[in-house]
């Protein structure tokens, strides 16, 4: 079953990923998908009950 992934950069972009992917695997996606260079890509998330965002 994928799971759905919502990126916010410049403007959001939703993309699709498998369980089970590794960081690097998710990172490399999303710079891609963005056209970034993936030394500038760094990922993070925010908890429900929280404003900050947790980088992984």
């Amino acid at each position: 079953m994928p799971y759905t992934l919502k990126v916010h950069y410049k403007y959001t972009v939703v993309m699709e990923t498998q369980p089970g992917l590794s960081y690097s695997q998710v990172r490399d996606m999303v710079s891609k998908k963005l056209e970034l260079r993936l030394e500038h890509t760094k990922l993070s998330y925010r908890p429900r009950d929280s404003n900050e965002l947790v980088p992984l």
